[in-house]
């Protein structure tokens, strides 16, 4: 008998997702309410994911501080529970610190949105190492809080993954330059130069960091290629300090 209800309510669960999937928003909602009803009968991967799928309805019908209480909920259950997986665990705190994230943005409460980010995105790159576009988005939320060297730290691992991908280096170049690394900086955008081939305003980067090491004839020389390859931002630099 108990088996049977664990089977009703993994149905009720995929059919309250499909609908979700359909933006049949009032259909999700009820199929979920009735599986949560009877979560005593089924694992607690099935609860923590019931709980973020209800958050997902509450973000699409604009309850966004009910949608941060059911992430509050799968979040406590995850610190709790020593029966769900360590992968599991990994995706479902994602999912409900990235739900939180939304919720808070819409808020209007930037610090929080960027703290939820900063967690989400610390949880992919421990359910995938090899994520680049996960270690990318959380030094970019490093950016936005302005912990530079927290960024650096992220690009710095990130190369550990990618040792030959460009935007790392010139996104750990862009932070050594804002905490006055520039002989580091310079380093880096060599580096992002030679493994991009041809990006322009890496060129007018570098140009930026040659002139704070004094370094105009090769500031200029960086001013004068990113130019030559048609970027426009350069043009006025350029102009500026090398005419």
């Amino acid at each position: 008998k108990e088996k049977s209800k664990d089977v009703i309510v993994v149905a009720l669960h995929a059919r309250g997702n499909l609908y979700k999937v359909l933006d049949k928003y009032d259909e999700a909602w009820s199929e979920l309410s009735k599986a949560i009803s009877m979560k005593q009968f089924i694992n607690k991967n099935h609860v923590v994911d019931l709980y973020i799928q209800r958050a997902d309805i509450r973000l699409a019908f604009q309850q966004y501080r009910e949608a941060i209480t059911y992430c509050d909920n799968a979040l406590v259950l995850l610190r709790n529970v020593r029966e769900i997986q360590r992968e599991d665990s990994f995706e479902l705190s994602y999912q409900a610190y990235y739900n939180r994230a939304k919720a808070y943005v819409k808020l209007e409460n930037r610090f929080m949105a960027l703290c939820n980010l900063d967690t989400a995105y610390r949880q992919l790159i421990l359910l995938e190492p090899t994520d680049t576009d996960a270690y990318y988005n959380l030094s970019a939320t490093y950016i936005e809080l302005e912990q530079y060297a927290e960024a650096k730290k992220v690009a710095t691992k990130a190369l550990t993954v990618a040792p030959t991908d460009a935007k790392f280096y010139a996104l750990r170049g862009d932070m050594n330059f804002k905490l006055r690394g520039f002989e580091e900086a310079l380093k880096d955008y060599n580096a992002a130069i030679m493994y991009s081939g041809a990006e322009p305003d890496y060129y007018h980067m570098r140009a930026y960091i040659k002139l704070q090491l004094e370094d105009r004839e090769g500031g200029c020389e960086d001013l004068l290629q990113a130019v030559n390859m048609g970027y426009e931002p350069a043009k006025e630099d350029f102009e500026k300090v090398c005419r």
